[in-house]
């Protein structure tokens, strides 16, 4: 769940419970203390979409004793803290350590709000999401299934959070050998979000296409596996830049498409490119780092 839309809905203004059986305490926090939360908050949203997991891991532990001193720990906005911890345990590797985190928090969601609350799918995607990263792909399926039950009763098949918990969906029905599901889902996505934006040049849909590249490849129907990554990457390439982790993700993946179909050129050029991408990445850190450093220093 997003730190943010998770401030701004526990912490905004009062709950309702009914949907939950464990009642909670909504403390008095002033205007002041909310607006340095939600700070902290964007910049730790931020580190983390740009793949920077060490900066975004001390930001998060920064934001941590900031929230204990307003927040009980049954506080469902203590729990978004825990969750996206969870989370980016996942994205440093650490599947074991977030899956015992995100199934509690998961857990105490549902009991704390209901299954229905977005926060329960959330988490309950979450929990799919590193059941997946650990193999297990039919319980992650499980999980999964359980989410897109639950967003689709709660919001409807035209939603489009529903539309991305499809394609999210695919991979796992993928790697547990049902393909068929995972084409209709992607298939259904991709008209779900391309309807909401309105054209099929936006970030959730080169998400899908990503997502049809793998499946494409899986079954070694290498053209079409091309075509869907090639035009992710020019979504991608165009929105995030040349630099950005998805589109170096994007590269990478075609890359290895390009190795397994035996054209090792294509192969080269593209690892090149991602190469000197790469490059730029860690230059834009830098500089980054740089600037917060003097912005620290002038604050003093």
């Amino acid at each position: 769940m997003n730190l943010v839309l998770a401030m701004r809905q526990f912490c905004s203004k009062p709950q309702d419970q009914a949907s939950g059986n464990m009642p909670f305490q909504e403390p008095e926090v002033t205007k002041e203390v909310m607006d340095g939360l939600k700070e902290q908050i964007k910049k730790i949203t931020q580190c983390m979409s740009l793949g920077q997991y060490k900066d975004a891991q001390g930001l998060l532990g920064r934001y941590k004793n900031d929230l204990e001193r307003y927040f009980p720990k049954d506080h469902p906005a203590y729990l978004s803290y825990e969750n996206n911890q969870g989370v980016l345990w996942r994205l440093n590797g650490h599947f074991e350590d977030s899956y015992d985190l995100l199934s509690s928090v998961y857990n105490r969601y549902s009991k704390m709000l209901g299954k229905d609350h977005p926060s329960t799918i959330s988490a309950c995607i979450n929990v799919a999401t590193v059941l997946r990263d650990l193999k297990d792909y039919p319980q992650s399926v499980k999980y999964f299934e359980e989410a897109l039950q639950a967003r689709l009763s709660s919001e409807g098949e035209d939603s489009p959070n529903y539309g991305i918990l499809l394609g999210m969906s695919a991979g796992s029905y993928r790697l547990n050998g049902d393909t068929k599901t995972a084409y209709r889902n992607l298939k259904d996505a991709y008209v779900v979000m391309a309807k909401h934006h309105r054209g099929e040049e936006c970030l959730p849909c080169a998400v899908i296409l990503n997502s049809m590249g793998l499946l494409y490849k899986q079954e070694g129907k290498h053209e079409r596996a091309c075509d869907a990554y090639e035009r992710c990457l020019a979504v991608r390439e165009k929105i995030l830049g040349g630099s950005h982790p998805d589109t170096l993700a994007t590269r990478h993946n075609l890359a290895e498409l390009y190795t397994i179909w035996g054209k090792p050129e294509e192969a080269k050029k593209i690892i090149e490119e991602n190469l000197k991408q790469m490059e730029e990445l860690k230059k834009k850190q830098a500089e980054s780092h740089g600037h917060d450093h003097d912005h620290d220093h002038d604050g003093k």
